[in-house]
């Protein structure tokens, strides 16, 4: 398979990777077009080609994250303790999902990556490693701090399951 298609049977996964990590699409979608020019500029013979790609891409994210200056974001403060108007519910799980977004967005990039990693994809510690340049270990340890400082931001106890990759989602 050329380089072309190989890319393109990979371009949708990437991209929604580099989106989870950014958390903007545009910019996501110019992390890809940058991993398709290496892919393209390089001579070596790609064993697994997909991997590359997913660790190009991810190391490209976290670059782009490393350069981020952090700007401070107001939560809304609208949300009442209770109401019976369903519509307050959905504002209460809009605020829900904003808040997670300012607490990933305080994740170092290492930690941020290890996490959605792990959770939206379903990497193992040890390819988490591999692209991070750190142990299955040193992977693992990141990944767990991300969550403890997920769950310690919340003020009602621990991180339902699956609300981090919602708030990725989102």
């Amino acid at each position: 398979m050329g380089s072309t298609a190989l890319f393109e049977a990979e371009r949708g996964r990437l991209t929604g990777l580099a989106t989870r990590l950014l958390g903007d699409r545009h910019e996501a979608e110019d992390i890809v077009q940058s991993a398709w020019l290496r892919l393209h500029g390089t001579d070596a013979l790609l064993e697994n080609p997909a991997a590359w790609l997913t660790t190009v891409t991810t190391r490209l994210c976290l670059d782009r994250l490393r350069a981020r200056v952090a700007v401070p974001v107001e939560l809304d403060e609208r949300v009442r303790a209770e109401s019976p108007d369903p519509t307050d519910s959905l504002e209460r799980r809009d605020a829900v999902a904003q808040a997670l977004h300012v607490v990933v967005d305080r994740l170092s990039p290492n930690e941020r990556v290890a996490l959605v990693l792990h959770e939206s994809f379903g990497y193992g510690f040890a390819e988490i490693g591999g692209i991070l340049d750190r142990s299955p270990a040193a992977a693992r340890k990141l990944a767990s701090r991300a969550r403890e400082k997920v769950a310690s931001a919340e003020r009602g106890g621990p991180v339902p399951e699956g609300s981090v990759v919602d708030a990725f989602m989102a």
